[in-house]
């Protein structure tokens, strides 16, 4: 059993302030323990002798509460509160205060009891914490960058912001549901567990940072840069990881697409060389301020004197200035400065392409023509052969020409005997013609005239004679042609007794090499010259003839609209 000093004693060490007080009045303190001095710089006294004490102590502006208060004590049966008190320092501390009435063994309120707890330092590490944890709300809720919180055991989110939803393309409940690693790349996997354990381990990393590939909901790829920090229990246990996520697909994109940018720059400048290179002629391409930028193989042999120094950057001026040192007088030209600045104006305003012989016979057409940018395009094309070709091409045109001309000489004369020719010879034709008439005239006076043989016989030579008047006709009209003397005579005549006429001339030489001849005639007028179109149907009748060793001869006549065709076919 404790005796009154013990219980002093335990009284004494106990860190809150025991107090009582009459539940009559004034609420008089009666009694106040040692720890009084200790938490608020008083001595028990202090309060024991004076009832105002109390109240006197008590922040203005927190003593009208607390007095409202304090009945509530006598009809609840206990109050805790808190209220500021003035230290003996004079500062004021926030104090705790709880306490409830003992009553007697009838049931009246005897005493009251309380302790007094100086909960200042408590409140300040309740306001830090809740401001830390508003510092940290504000900071996991930001807008702009994903935040979760993950565990330990098996990587999965204990919590996510709506931005890091958003980013993954995940509701926050099916987040929950899943792991960071399950929304990792497959290629970024190890690399990321590598540093989570690193990290978990305390060995080489508190934290991590790294840039790493998601998998979106959508199936995309969201690129981000990762920030993960471990959260420790007092003890250095491993409580949770901390993370953020900063989307950079944009950035990632930008760069991804200037990197293949650049790629195809460096590939089309290859291509570009490469066709420089294939050009059979020179080549080179100087810049807006007239420096070499590049030249091919071809171009280098054509300036085999300035092989060494045509590298990009070298100016124009400077390659010509070099070449009139080098060679001053070759090929005949006097490369003074005259010679230069004339070259330079050329090379910088260029018009036409100009040439350029040399004494080993070669011969060499410039074209120089201004760029978009204000560079100098330069191709050297090698014409040594296109120029003697062009020589030899002009040599055969004078001879060509002579040719013509004595070849007109020759058809004059041809054309001249051809109408000598066919002016004599028209004349025994004639006289044949007269003959054949006569003899006619007298066999048709005899028995044997009136035989059909005879009289078949004496129409062919008739029609021979004919032919041959008509072949002589076309000699002389050749020749009229010739000398541009041919008029033609436009006639109206039918075209069935052209037809007739003409078959009957050819259809026995077609029947003697074994063809049929096959006549389609026509009751139709035309206008035409009768004796041309005869002397061509002619000409096509013989040919199909002589040109058809079997099948037939096809001699018609079509009406086509307003017009009339007249065709000589062979098989």
């Amino acid at each position: 059993r404790l005796t009154n000093n013990d219980l002093r004693q335990v009284v004494d060490a106990c860190p809150a302030i025991i107090y009582t007080r009459d539940v009559q009045g004034d609420f008089q303190a009666t009694f106040m323990s040692e720890s009084i001095t200790e938490q608020l710089g008083y001595e028990p006294q202090e309060f024991l002798n004076n009832v105002q004490f109390w109240n006197d102590h008590i922040h203005p502006d927190d003593i009208s509460r607390v007095l409202k208060e304090f009945p509530s004590v006598l009809k609840n049966g206990h109050l805790s509160h808190k209220y500021r008190f003035r230290h003996k320092d004079g500062t004021y501390c926030l104090v705790r205060d709880d306490m409830k009435f003992i009553s007697d063994a009838d049931g009246t309120p005897e005493k009251i009891v309380g302790t007094l707890l100086d909960f200042t330092r408590q409140d300040l590490i309740d306001e830090a914490f809740l401001a830390s944890n508003e510092r940290f709300r504000r900071f996991f809720n930001m807008p702009f960058t994903g935040a979760g919180i993950t565990a330990i055991s098996d990587k999965s989110w204990i919590e996510v912001n709506d931005t890091l939803c958003r980013l993954m393309g995940y509701s926050r409940e099916e987040m929950l549901e899943l792991t960071w690693a399950d929304l990792t790349h497959p290629d970024d996997i190890d690399e990321n567990t590598r540093l989570f354990n690193e990290t978990i381990s305390g060995e080489n990393l508190k934290s991590y940072g790294m840039e790493k590939r998601y998998i979106r909901k959508d199936g995309s790829t969201l690129y981000a840069i990762l920030y993960s920090e471990c959260v420790r229990q007092p003890d250095g246990t491993p409580s949770y990881m901390v993370i953020s996520v900063e989307d950079i697909t944009e950035r990632k994109q930008f760069e991804m697409a200037l990197l293949q940018s650049e790629e195809n720059i460096k590939q089309e400048r290859n291509w570009l060389i490469d066709a420089i290179n294939a050009f059979k002629d020179g080549f080179a391409l100087y810049d807006a301020d007239d420096k070499l930028v590049i030249c091919n193989e071809n171009f280098l042999k054509a300036h085999e004197d300035l092989r060494n120094i045509l590298k990009p950057g070298i100016t124009y001026e400077e390659c010509v200035r070099t070449r009139a040192r080098l060679s001053q007088h070759r090929d005949g030209i006097i490369r003074d400065e005259e010679w230069i600045q004339k070259r330079l104006h050329q090379h910088r305003n260029p018009t036409e392409p100009f040439e350029r012989s040399f004494a080993d016979g070669t011969t060499f057409q410039i074209h120089e023509f201004k760029t978009r940018n204000g560079g100098t395009a330069v191709a050297r094309f090698d014409i040594t052969n296109q120029k003697k070709a062009n020589n030899s091409l002009a040599q055969n045109e004078i001879k060509l020409k002579a040719a013509l001309s004595k070849a007109d000489e020759a058809n004059q004369a041809k054309s001249i005997f051809l109408a000598a020719a066919s002016h004599d010879v028209r004349q025994p034709l004639q006289s044949m013609g007269m003959f054949l008439s006569v003899l006619e005239d007298k066999l048709s006076k005899t028995p044997v005239g009136k035989e059909k043989t005879v009289q078949a016989l004496v129409d062919r030579m008739n029609d021979s004679v004919s032919v041959l008047t008509g072949l002589f006709d076309s000699l002389l009209e050749i020749s009229k042609l010739e000398s541009q003397t041919l008029e033609p005579i436009i006639t109206e005549f039918n075209v069935a007794e052209l037809v007739a006429r003409l078959a009957g001339q050819f259809e026995s030489r077609a029947r003697d090499k074994g063809l049929d001849f096959k006549v389609v005639s026509g009751d139709f007028k035309i206008q035409c010259d009768k004796t041309l179109v005869s002397q061509i149907l002619s000409n096509f009748l013989s040919n199909a003839i002589r040109y058809t060793d079997t099948g037939e001869i096809l001699f018609g006549v079509y009406r086509q609209g307003r017009q009339i065709s007249i065709e000589v076919k062979d098989a």
